[in-house]
C-alpha cells in the first residue's frame, strides 16, 4: 500500500514539474485624469503568465461636459480608427483597445518581465493597482 503512494506521489510531482503549475495572474490597474472638461476613466487589465505578458487590454470611459455631447460622434469616429470596439454611453463614451506588442514600449514595458516588475512601472505612470 505505502509504494502505491509513492508511486502516485511520483507521478504526481513528475506530472507537475512537466506540465508547470503556474496560473495566470491578472493586474488591474486604474487612472482617472480631467482635461478640457471631459473625465476619462481607464482601467488596464495585464494578464502575466510564467513572466510573460501574454495580453493586455485597455477600457476607457470617458464622461463628457453637456457642451462636448455635440462632439460625441466625432470623438467616437476618431477612435473606431484604432479599435472597433467604441461604444455611446448616457454622458459620454467607451472604448476597449485590445493592446499588442506594440504598446509594450509605450509603457516601458517588455513582455518577458514579472507581475511586480508591470506593476512598480504602471504605478510609477500614475496608475492604482490592485
Amino acid at each position: 500500500m505505502k509504494n502505491k503512494l509513492f508511486v502516485i506521489f511520483c507521478l504526481g510531482a513528475l506530472l507537475i514539474t512537466l506540465t508547470g503549475c503556474s496560473s495566470t495572474k491578472t493586474l488591474t490597474c486604474k487612472t482617472t485624469e480631467e482635461k478640457d472638461g471631459r473625465t476619462s476613466n481607464s482601467t488596464l487589465e495585464v494578464k502575466i503568465k510564467d513572466e510573460e505578458v501574454k495580453d493586455m487590454n485597455l477600457t476607457v470611459e470617458m464622461t463628457l461636459s453637456p457642451e462636448q455631447q455635440y462632439f460625441k460622434q466625432s470623438i467616437i469616429n476618431q477612435m473606431l480608427q484604432k479599435t472597433n470596439k467604441v461604444y455611446s454611453t448616457e454622458n459620454g463614451i467607451r472604448a476597449i483597445f485590445g493592446m499588442g506588442s506594440e504598446y509594450f514600449d509605450a509603457f516601458g514595458l517588455s513582455k518577458d518581465v514579472s507581475y511586480s516588475e508591470v506593476k512598480q512601472v504602471l504605478e510609477i505612470q500614475g496608475y492604482t493597482c490592485e
